[in-house]
Protein backbone atom coordinates (compact mmCIF):
# COMPACT_ATOMS: atom_id res chain seq x y z
CA UNK A 1 0.00 0.00 0.00
CA UNK A 2 1.45 3.41 -0.93
CA UNK A 3 2.24 5.89 1.78
CA UNK A 4 1.49 9.57 1.79
CA UNK A 5 4.60 11.61 2.33
CA UNK A 6 4.68 15.27 3.22
CA UNK A 7 6.26 16.19 -0.09
CA UNK A 8 3.10 14.98 -1.86
CA UNK A 9 0.73 17.07 0.24
CA UNK A 10 1.37 20.69 -0.59
CA UNK A 11 -0.72 23.72 0.31
CA UNK A 12 -2.18 25.86 -2.46
CA UNK A 13 0.14 28.63 -3.55
CA UNK A 14 -2.51 31.18 -4.46
CA UNK A 15 -5.53 30.95 -2.21
CA UNK A 16 -7.05 34.15 -3.60
CA UNK A 17 -7.46 32.45 -6.98
CA UNK A 18 -8.20 28.83 -6.09
CA UNK A 19 -10.38 26.80 -8.47
CA UNK A 20 -9.83 28.89 -11.58
CA UNK A 21 -11.78 28.13 -14.75
CA UNK A 22 -10.72 29.03 -18.29
CA UNK A 23 -13.19 31.48 -19.83
CA UNK A 24 -13.59 33.30 -23.14
CA UNK A 25 -14.67 36.88 -23.80
CA UNK A 26 -16.53 36.80 -27.15
CA UNK A 27 -17.75 40.39 -26.89
CA UNK A 28 -16.98 42.20 -30.15
CA UNK A 29 -15.36 45.26 -28.59
CA UNK A 30 -15.31 45.23 -24.77
CA UNK A 31 -12.44 44.30 -22.46
CA UNK A 32 -13.76 42.80 -19.22
CA UNK A 33 -11.87 44.33 -16.26
CA UNK A 34 -10.16 42.57 -13.37
CA UNK A 35 -12.70 41.43 -10.72
CA UNK A 36 -15.57 41.69 -13.23
CA UNK A 37 -18.50 39.51 -12.13
CA UNK A 38 -19.38 37.32 -15.11
CA UNK A 39 -21.89 34.61 -15.99
CA UNK A 40 -21.39 31.61 -18.22
CA UNK A 41 -23.57 32.09 -21.31
CA UNK A 42 -22.30 29.31 -23.58
CA UNK A 43 -19.43 27.07 -24.55
CA UNK A 44 -16.89 27.38 -27.38
CA UNK A 45 -14.47 24.53 -27.91
CA UNK A 46 -14.97 23.26 -24.37
CA UNK A 47 -14.33 26.69 -22.82
CA UNK A 48 -16.98 28.71 -20.98
CA UNK A 49 -18.10 31.85 -22.85
CA UNK A 50 -18.85 34.60 -20.32
CA UNK A 51 -20.52 38.00 -20.20
CA UNK A 52 -20.79 40.57 -17.38
CA UNK A 53 -23.46 40.09 -14.73
CA UNK A 54 -26.16 42.79 -14.64
CA UNK A 55 -28.55 43.48 -11.75
CA UNK A 56 -31.05 45.32 -13.98
CA UNK A 57 -32.73 41.97 -14.83
CA UNK A 58 -33.38 38.77 -12.89
CA UNK A 59 -31.64 36.77 -15.64
CA UNK A 60 -28.60 39.04 -15.38
CA UNK A 61 -27.86 37.87 -11.83
CA UNK A 62 -29.07 34.26 -11.98
CA UNK A 63 -26.86 31.19 -11.83
CA UNK A 64 -23.17 30.76 -11.20
CA UNK A 65 -21.08 33.92 -10.97
CA UNK A 66 -17.34 33.93 -11.58
CA UNK A 67 -14.88 36.75 -10.84
CA UNK A 68 -12.15 37.53 -13.33
CA UNK A 69 -8.61 37.14 -12.08
CA UNK A 70 -7.35 39.66 -14.64
CA UNK A 71 -8.67 41.84 -17.47
CA UNK A 72 -9.69 39.89 -20.57
CA UNK A 73 -9.65 41.71 -23.94
CA UNK A 74 -12.37 40.88 -26.48
CA UNK A 75 -11.80 37.59 -28.26
CA UNK A 76 -9.29 36.38 -25.65
CA UNK A 77 -9.16 33.77 -22.91
CA UNK A 78 -8.76 34.35 -19.18
CA UNK A 79 -9.43 32.85 -15.77
CA UNK A 80 -12.62 33.15 -13.72
CA UNK A 81 -12.84 32.04 -10.10
CA UNK A 82 -15.85 31.33 -7.86
CA UNK A 83 -14.30 33.41 -5.08
CA UNK A 84 -11.53 35.94 -4.64
CA UNK A 85 -10.29 38.34 -1.97
CA UNK A 86 -9.73 41.79 -3.45
CA UNK A 87 -7.51 44.30 -1.64
CA UNK A 88 -7.13 47.91 -2.73
CA UNK A 89 -3.79 49.65 -3.27
CA UNK A 90 -2.73 53.19 -4.14
CA UNK A 91 -2.47 52.13 -7.79
CA UNK A 92 -5.75 50.15 -7.82
CA UNK A 93 -7.88 51.51 -4.98
CA UNK A 94 -10.97 49.79 -3.65
CA UNK A 95 -13.20 52.31 -1.85
CA UNK A 96 -15.22 50.69 0.93
CA UNK A 97 -15.31 53.77 3.14
CA UNK A 98 -19.11 54.13 2.80
CA UNK A 99 -19.59 50.66 4.33
CA UNK A 100 -18.76 48.92 7.57
CA UNK A 101 -16.99 45.60 7.97
CA UNK A 102 -19.31 42.66 7.10
CA UNK A 103 -21.64 44.82 4.97
CA UNK A 104 -22.85 43.02 1.82
CA UNK A 105 -21.57 43.84 -1.67
CA UNK A 106 -23.98 43.55 -4.64
CA UNK A 107 -23.76 43.17 -8.40
CA UNK A 108 -24.47 46.61 -9.86
CA UNK A 109 -27.12 47.32 -12.49
CA UNK A 110 -24.87 48.92 -15.12
CA UNK A 111 -24.31 45.74 -17.14
CA UNK A 112 -20.54 45.90 -16.66
CA UNK A 113 -20.16 43.19 -14.02
CA UNK A 114 -19.24 45.78 -11.42
CA UNK A 115 -20.15 45.89 -7.76
CA UNK A 116 -21.89 48.30 -5.44
CA UNK A 117 -22.28 48.73 -1.69
CA UNK A 118 -25.95 49.70 -2.15
CA UNK A 119 -28.62 47.19 -3.12
CA UNK A 120 -29.67 47.94 -6.75
CA UNK A 121 -33.37 47.47 -5.90
CA UNK A 122 -33.23 50.73 -3.95
CA UNK A 123 -32.09 52.74 -6.96
CA UNK A 124 -33.84 53.97 -10.06
CA UNK A 125 -34.61 52.08 -12.18
CA UNK A 126 -35.17 49.36 -9.65
CA UNK A 127 -32.84 46.39 -10.10
CA UNK A 128 -32.48 42.97 -8.57
CA UNK A 129 -30.35 42.16 -5.53
CA UNK A 130 -27.60 39.55 -5.58
CA UNK A 131 -25.02 39.57 -2.82
CA UNK A 132 -21.61 38.68 -4.23
CA UNK A 133 -19.39 39.47 -1.28
CA UNK A 134 -18.78 41.14 2.04
CA UNK A 135 -16.57 44.04 3.12
CA UNK A 136 -13.46 42.91 4.99
CA UNK A 137 -11.71 46.28 5.42
CA UNK A 138 -13.31 49.75 5.53
CA UNK A 139 -10.98 52.21 3.79
CA UNK A 140 -11.23 54.76 0.94
CA UNK A 141 -8.17 53.30 -0.86
CA UNK A 142 -7.03 50.09 0.81
CA UNK A 143 -10.47 48.55 1.24
CA UNK A 144 -10.86 44.79 0.98
CA UNK A 145 -13.77 42.63 -0.16
CA UNK A 146 -14.30 38.89 -0.07
CA UNK A 147 -16.15 38.10 -3.31
CA UNK A 148 -17.90 34.74 -3.59
CA UNK A 149 -20.47 32.95 -5.73
CA UNK A 150 -23.20 33.26 -3.09
CA UNK A 151 -26.98 33.48 -3.05
CA UNK A 152 -27.56 31.76 -6.39
CA UNK A 153 -31.14 32.15 -7.61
Amino acid sequence: MPSVKNKWVKPGGSFNYTEGQKVLNQDASTTYPTLCAVQIRGVAGGVAVVEPADASTAEGIAGRILFLRHAIPHGRYGVGTPWIIATGTARNPIDTDAATVDDPVYIDDTGTGGWTLTAPSTGSPAGFDRIIGYVLVKDPINGAISFANTNAL
